[in-house]
């Protein structure tokens, strides 16, 4: 699952957009309620999966011995497919 559906599946994206809604979010963690610390774990539990899968990869890339090429190759495609929003520099993300 993309992290953005679990934000979907949660109820938490903007309507006809994949944006998080940050202030229904916010909002929806801020309750002292057991509905609250659920979907804290939730999302904890999703961005947890995100960074496993990044850690794994540069591992993986560095102990097959990647060319340096190879893995730039793959930054730039990784930077190229992320949406662009303003103010974001490319340069900076890498």
């Amino acid at each position: 699952m993309r992290l953005t559906d679990v934000f979907a599946a949660l109820g938490l994206r903007t309507p006809g957009s994949t944006a998080i809604d940050v202030p229904r979010l916010l909002h929806d963690l801020d309750q002292q309620t057991a509905a609250a610390a659920q979907l804290q774990t939730t999302i904890v539990q999703a961005l947890r999966g995100v960074l496993s899968a990044a850690v794994a990869l540069a591992e993986n890339a560095s102990l097959a011995g990647a060319r340096q090429s190879a893995t730039h190759l793959l930054r730039d495609s990784v930077i190229a497919a992320v949406p662009r929003r303003p103010g974001f520099d490319a340069r900076r993300a890498t």
